[in-house]
């Protein structure tokens, strides 16, 4: 009610020997035992959860999804950027934007979409719901402060539920009137805004 984000109640309990199992997974198995955890069967179920994940990481460049190098010494470092629009956020939000729109396709409800961006959540953004039939995304990013290959990503964009605007100033200014919509609560209900981040989700 107060515009924050949404958190869970309850955190799962995983015991060491599941833990353990775990580490042997790729990523994609491991995500189709962690998020079904998170979300209520009564939503998306498992069955439709795991083939989310599956959909959703096709578009990667590698079926590792992310992959890991070991450096010399021992040093290990994880490759994130094998996404559609190489940002680490195309691992998180491919799947939030399925599910997004499943859910939304069940309630019969549509929603705009607000993200502010400094560059690469943007594309992230857009790609993972581009062309939704349930939801609206309008992006803002601060003109001249990004790189053009993310301008590119979000401008050329022709899906007609995708809006981009470039804004005057930093990307903590055009925050504000992110927030301010918000903190409307009756008029940001009553519209049917969400903002959505690799981070939060908040409806």
């Amino acid at each position: 009610e107060d515009g924050g984000i949404f958190l869970p109640q309850t955190i799962p309990r995983v015991s060491a020997d599941t833990l353990a199992a775990w580490s042997a997974l790729s990523y994609p198995d491991l995500c189709k035992e962690i998020l079904p955890l998170f979300i209520d069967k009564s939503e998306i179920s498992k069955e439709e959860v795991c083939g989310i994940i599956d959909k959703s990481f096709t578009e990667f460049e590698t079926a590792e999804v992310v992959t890991v190098k070991t450096l010399k010494d021992g040093v290990n470092v994880g490759e994130l950027f094998h996404g559609p629009t190489g940002a680490f956020k195309d691992i998180a939000l491919s799947i939030l934007g399925r599910c997004l729109d499943l859910v939304l396709s069940r309630r019969q409800r549509g929603v705009n979409i607000l993200v502010g961006t400094s560059g690469d959540t943007g594309g992230a953004a857009i790609h993972s719901v581009r062309g939704s039939p349930w939801a609206n995304i309008i992006v803002l990013y601060p003109d001249g402060m990004v790189s053009e290959v993310q301008r590119l990503q979000m401008t050329t964009v022709t899906e007609k539920n995708v809006s981009v605007f470039a804004v005057e100033g930093t990307s903590d200014d055009l925050d504000v009137p992110i927030r301010d919509v918000f903190a409307r609560r009756s008029w940001s209900r009553s519209m049917t805004y969400a903002a959505l981040t690799v981070l939060m989700w908040v409806v």
